[in-house]
């Protein structure tokens, strides 16, 4: 059992009954759409969110949730990132508050205060005693 991430609109996300569809519905993912909780899957989450979906201030994420799951890996979609079962919601975090604190720890990033790994670390940390 691994744990995973994703961001959902709030109260959109089904649990096991979850299903990822790509653009107009018309592919249906392998899984529910996601990237395991650790240092590079945060990183893979944030930039999937700021580049492709182009959300890039705190108020984009304002109505989501950053939704915790333990459950299998089962494949890849089609943004490369994981796709997995759910078997068990463990926590969710309100989007806005967690990017507002990746916009601080990206701060002291460029300050130069942290690495780039430890950025994403310390954004792994913050997910797991939030959930905790």
């Amino acid at each position: 059992m691994k744990t995973f991430i994703r961001f959902d609109v709030k109260g959109t996300f089904r649990g096991s009954e979850h299903v990822s569809t790509f653009t107009d519905e018309s592919y249906t993912e392998p899984g529910i759409s996601c990237y395991e909780l650790n240092a590079e899957g945060v990183k893979n989450l944030i930039r999937y969110w700021t580049t492709l979906a182009c959300l890039t201030r705190i108020e984009d994420y304002e109505n989501m949730n950053l939704t915790v799951f333990a459950g299998e890996k089962v494949g890849t979609g089609t943004d490369f990132e994981d796709c997995a079962t759910c078997t068990e919601v463990l926590g969710e975090i309100d989007a806005a508050e967690f990017f507002e604190k990746y916009l601080e720890t990206e701060e002291r990033y460029f300050d130069e205060e942290i690495t780039e790994d430890e950025m994403y670390e310390t954004l792994e940390k913050y997910i797991r005693e939030a959930i905790a």
